[in-house]
């Protein structure tokens, strides 16, 4: 906590307007690096849960953060694009994920990606034959997207030390 203090002279509170003026454009450099640095602490960890993803899946992705600013709130979007990315996060098929009608993946269920239930229904069977003719065992839920936003929780305190204090 910083303690600002001056005489209620014309010149002391201008001085004062202008320390107050300083210390706010330190926060909000402040601000922008935290939220930058808390959504980079995801991208290991998405990095690390697609190369240890196990199924049949296209592994070409792009991980990106977008920063904006509206008044003086930050906010970054942690964003995994890809053609598979959706199935390597809740999975597919029984083969890899055992979850018939429910889900591996702790929001699964709240977003409608329970296995053997969405698309085609084809990931009740223990392999399918894909659009593409391939035959296929399905996708294990490696959860990156999850995983990155537990890990940015865990952090968050300490991110917060060191960027403020």
């Amino acid at each position: 906590m910083r303690i600002i203090t001056s005489d209620l002279s014309p010149r002391g509170i201008k001085e004062m307007r202008d320390r107050l003026q300083e210390s706010a454009h330190v926060v909000n450099v402040q601000n922008e690096m935290f939220v930058r640095e808390l959504a980079e602490l995801g991208i290991p960890v998405i990095d690390k849960r697609i190369m240890e993803a196990t199924g049949d899946f296209n592994d070409s992705y792009n991980t990106r953060i977008e920063l904006s600013k509206h008044g003086s709130v930050y906010r970054a979007d942690l964003i995994l694009e890809g053609i598979d990315v959706v199935f390597i996060e809740f999975g597919t098929g029984v083969f890899y994920n055992d979850h018939l009608h429910s889900s591996p993946h702790p929001k699964g269920e709240e977003f409608g990606y329970t296995i053997g239930d969405y698309g085609y229904g084809q990931g009740a069977n223990e392999s399918w034959l894909t659009p593409e003719g391939v035959v296929t065992h399905g996708i294990e839920a490696s959860m990156p997207i999850y995983s990155a936003y537990l890990h940015i929780i865990d952090r968050f305190i300490n991110i917060a030390r060191e960027t403020f204090i």
